[in-house]
């Protein structure tokens, strides 16, 4: 199917996240998930008007009802041997920007868990012995539904997790509003996303030939999963060697399915 002369579905396109993302029609996609580069300038405020205009860019390309997964992560930073809040700072402003908030709704949010399974974050809500979140590494994944009024249907993430086709452990699993998933990179790669999260996140949140946007496609994870659950992706990456590496993956993934 083609988004315009020179751009297709399914293919790996290299270059600029928002001037690409312009080339997109309206109300294309389904599922967003944004990686969000980390300091794209090196200056906290550069980085938060960055973050906006990317929302507002994918707003006008996701399908009313459509679903972006913004995944936030704070990083130490260490020179100050201290966290680094500007990426919370960049989502925070972008719930109250006047234009973001008119688009997408705020729904719901998943930590992703990177510690071991045995380490769990405070709360006296389970009653259970737990750790603080500053001792654990984990990402928090913002759910935003793409919306033009204050009238719109919410996740409902358990009933979506309960009506998957996966074991009855899984979904007890994915239940929990923590996902414990190590940070794994498939062989011989540097995936900053591990594939389970984002095929979980593809499960719950798309239907089989939805359309799937990352701007920032990295080494491909999205595009790989997204195939493997017969979605189609649309995938950005401004590297062209990250570029040609995606491309000779998903020949790989290509070939293991049809043999």
């Amino acid at each position: 199917m083609i988004l315009t002369r020179v751009m297709t579905y399914d293919q790996i396109i290299c270059g600029d996240a928002l001037n690409l993302t312009k080339l997109i029609p309206r109300n294309t996609v389904d599922l967003a998930i944004i990686n969000l580069p980390y300091k794209i300038s090196g200056k906290p405020a550069k980085h938060i008007d960055f973050v906006k205009d990317i929302l507002k860019q994918i707003a006008k390309v996701t399908k009313i009802g459509g679903i972006c997964c913004l995944i936030i992560t704070n990083d130490i930073d260490a020179k100050r041997e201290a966290v680094d809040m500007t990426q919370t700072r960049a989502f925070f402003e972008a719930k109250i920007d006047p234009y973001l908030r008119r688009r997408w709704v705020f729904d719901d949010e998943i930590i992703w868990n990177k510690s071991p399974r045995k380490t769990r974050p405070s709360s006296d809500f389970w009653g259970i012995e737990m750790v603080s979140f500053d001792e654990i590494p984990f990402s928090s994944i913002e759910l935003f539904v793409r919306s033009d009024s204050e009238s719109y249907e919410e996740l409902n993430i358990p009933k979506r997790i309960r009506s998957l086709k996966i074991s009855q452990a899984k979904k007890t699993e994915m239940l929990n509003s923590f996902w414990y998933i190590q940070p794994r990179s498939e062989k011989g790669f540097k995936d900053l996303l591990p594939k389970e999260l984002i095929i979980r996140l593809i499960m719950l949140f798309s239907k089989k030939d939805d359309i799937i946007l990352d701007p920032f496609a990295g080494h491909g994870i999205t595009a790989i999963a997204a195939k493997t659950l017969n979605r189609h992706y649309f995938c950005i990456e401004k590297d062209s060697k990250k570029v040609t590496l995606i491309n000779k993956r998903l020949n790989v993934t290509n070939k293991h399915r049809n043999s």
